[in-house]
């Protein structure tokens, strides 16, 4: 039987034998440990590095705490609106049309503004300003459009209801809207990845962030002490335990095991399963880009966007990046401008 390697717990739904690799947020001591085929069945092993969290937490402390409330945290994260889902539905129905696509939009004000604003942008418009919702669904295409629906989709996901991390959450906001459209822009050049669910893998990212947030600074009732106090030590914890967080996020939401290896190993893509490691390392690069770019929070971002493109050469043999990465700017604006209208 499949379980958890940590407490023998498993998984709330069988895994078949002979399934491809997953990887799992066990629903008990909340371990990450990876499912993979072997001889005609399953076997369980740690997901590592990054370290255990009974390795990284102390029984009783701050973080001790604030783990047990996570899926509280989960459980409250505002519902996805409905016309952007449904728009990535019917992109994937070989039969919907751009009028189709339309109709769904326009059911959606805020939906119809960002499809209309970025058909418009510069980085997509023709000679013709753009009113009619059917034309500029044709002017985007299905990747664009399905992008606009997910940057929809995700945007209300960053939001505080403690004023005094709004800041915070919309630097995580722009960091991710970034990561996606480099991710996306590099894609091309890195074989291995999905092109297609690129841009969505890249977005979710850093959505362990989001919730450890909320979880740190309105569900967790002890005394935070520092944690709450120091913005730097928060950031730092935030960053330590977002691979944890964030694949309980994607497995809540049942996305594929794409999305979910990418989640967990985009902090450290050389540990990743090689089937997942050309992604791993994708997003990782276009994360630490867009920091270096000035969307994000982390420090010496560029020596390490630069470390990244090193190892991407040396263990996928990928040496072309230098100009998609010296036109990073120039990608991320037109989606920082729709994450703002």
């Amino acid at each position: 039987m499949v379980a958890c390697p940590y407490c023998m717990t498993p998984p709330r739904r069988a895994v078949d034998a002979g399934d491809a690799w997953r990887i799992y947020s066990c629903q008990e001591c909340l371990e990450a440990y990876l499912v993979r085929p072997d001889k005609g069945g399953s076997r369980t092993t740690p997901a590592r590095p990054p370290a255990s969290l009974n390795d990284s937490i102390a029984a009783g402390s701050v973080m001790h705490g604030v783990i047990r409330v996570l899926d509280e945290s989960i459980q409250h994260l505002p519902t996805v609106p409905d016309a952007p889902q449904r728009v990535l539905s019917a992109i994937h129905d070989p039969i919907t049309t751009s009028a189709d696509l339309a109709a769904l939009i326009n059911e959606d004000a805020v939906f119809s503004m960002r499809v209309l604003h970025t058909s418009n942008s510069v980085t997509f418009a023709g000679r013709q300003s753009i009113t009619d919702l059917r034309r500029a669904c044709a002017r985007l295409g299905l990747r664009n459009l399905a992008n606009v629906a997910h940057v929809v989709a995700q945007g209300h996901l960053y939001r505080s209801v403690n004023p005094a991390y709004a800041e915070i959450m919309e630097q995580f906001w722009q960091h991710a809207v970034a990561t996606a459209r480099l991710a996306e822009a590099f894609a091309g050049a890195v074989p291995g990845v999905p092109q297609n669910s690129i841009f969505l893998m890249a977005l979710v990212h850093d959505i362990g962030k989001t919730v450890l947030l909320d979880a740190i600074t309105n569900r967790y009732k002890g005394r935070a002490g520092r944690l709450k106090d120091s913005t730097p030590l928060l950031l730092q914890t935030l960053t330590k335990f977002a691979p944890y967080a964030g694949l309980r996020v994607v497995r809540h939401w049942s996305m594929g095991p794409e999305v979910c290896f990418a989640t967990f190993y985009s902090a450290l893509p050389a540990a990743a399963p090689d089937l997942f490691k050309p992604s791993a390392y994708l997003i990782a690069l276009a994360s630490a880009v867009a920091d270096a770019c000035g969307y994000g929070v982390a420090p010496d971002a560029a020596l390490q966007a630069e470390s990244l493109a090193a190892e991407l050469a040396q263990q996928l043999g990928i040496t072309n990046l230098g100009k998609v990465i010296a036109s990073a700017d120039d990608e991320i604006a037109p989606y920082l401008d729709l994450a703002k209208a």
